[in-house]
């Protein structure tokens, strides 16, 4: 099994958040299934706070919730912590009721095929995707070696299981390492290494797992 590593690059930066815009009072998610945004918002005072104290980098999460479409989405700072995580994968429960307490504050709304090209990779370390059938995880992939000169549009890799998360995140550390000490040593340019580590995704996992599917997305 690869040796864990922990990665934070010095690229990392939060998304800007939308201003003037207010949240909708509520989104209909399924045809008898109305999902009131403001469920998310329950105990935010003090679930933020207690974040905070035990929360380590890279905690930031999009929720998107689906209407339409569409997507109405949030952003909170600290509610990708792994604690949360677990909560949202382990099952059975409330998916939804434990993406309470985090600090959510609305961006927008954005086309559902859109969404994922509007998210910076290496300002979120998870997305949530809400809806009628329940919380889907995905966790952002940025696959790129140079400091990108705008967003760095990347990958979403869906988790279902906590060991599937797990998984991905030691297996993503283990090859960006890999392939940052092959480009120093010259033996493959940023480029190439970019692609072999789409490929590597696209093999590890399923195909319905992974969006967008190819490396052209990650330039």
């Amino acid at each position: 099994m690869p040796p864990q590593t922990v990665e934070q690059s010095v690229w990392v930066r939060p998304p800007p958040l939308r201003t003037g815009a207010d949240p909708p009072d509520t989104v209909d998610i399924g045809p008898d299934d109305p999902v009131t945004p403001a469920v998310l918002f329950q105990d935010a005072t003090s679930g933020h706070r207690c974040e905070q104290v035990v929360g380590s980098v890279g905690e930031r999460a999009l929720a998107a919730l689906a209407v339409d479409g569409q997507v109405e989405v949030y952003y909170a700072h600290w509610a990708a912590g792994e604690r949360r995580l677990v909560a949202v994968l382990a099952g059975p429960g409330d998916a939804v009721g434990a993406l309470t307490g985090a600090d959510w504050r609305y961006r927008g709304r954005y086309d559902r095929a859109v969404f994922p090209r509007t998210v910076d990779t290496l300002g979120v370390d998870a997305v949530y995707h809400v809806s009628g059938d329940g919380v889907r995880v995905y966790l952002p992939v940025w696959p790129g070696f140079d400091t990108p000169t705008g967003r760095a549009t990347g990958l979403f890799v869906r988790v279902e299981t906590v060991g599937e998360l797990r998984r991905l995140r030691r297996t993503v550390g283990f090859l960006k390492a890999l392939f940052h000490d092959a480009i120093g040593l010259t033996w493959l340019d940023s480029v190439t290494a970019r692609d072999l580590l789409v490929l590597a995704l696209r093999r590890y996992c399923p195909p319905d797992r992974l969006t967008p599917p190819g490396p052209s997305d990650t330039r």
